[in-house]
């Protein structure tokens, strides 16, 4: 592997996150590995409407609430960081706030002029994932460069 090659890998701490971060290293043994934890801002409550004035949500208390958002997104990315070197990677840290997630990630992954997007998925599939969203299917359809997508069977809810 060539010594200029660098992943970014989103991890959100999940089993989903972990699983795709120690591929990443049994592919890419020796890597540089920048984990990439991305959270989202507390939405701002307050918007005239048809139902008149939403009172806002106190601005200190939204301020209170992302500043735990964040703390918690440091510790998750510690976390990343740890296991990244664990599974054999060298790795570093980026914690980042936006909105939705996959744009953080692409975002960082430009940043650091990423080789390839390391990306966990859940597997869900038609209405679920268009309802839920998908952070991983965002990353593919907006990222300029590879992104690899591993899935995590283990980790699957039972089908119904």
């Amino acid at each position: 592997m060539p010594s200029d090659t660098v992943l970014l890998i989103a991890y959100d701490g999940s089993d989903t996150s972990r699983h795709a971060l120690d591929r990443a290293g049994t592919l890419f043994p020796g890597a540089r590995a920048v984990i990439a934890t991305v959270w989202e801002p507390t939405p701002v409550l307050s918007a005239p409407g048809a139902l008149g004035t939403i009172d806002p949500l106190d601005i200190e208390s939204q301020e209170r609430v992302d500043k735990a958002v964040n703390a918690s997104a440091r510790r998750t990315s510690d976390e990343g960081v740890e296991a990244a070197r664990a599974a054999g990677l060298v790795a570093e840290g980026r914690v980042t706030e936006d909105a939705p997630t996959w744009h953080g990630i692409v975002a960082l992954a430009d940043e650091v002029d990423a080789s390839v997007i390391v990306v966990g998925s859940r597997g869900h599939g038609g209405l679920r994932s268009a309802l839920l969203g998908s952070v991983s299917q965002g990353v593919v359809h907006h990222a300029h460069r590879p992104v690899l997508v591993i899935r995590d069977d283990e980790h699957q809810p039972p089908k119904r």
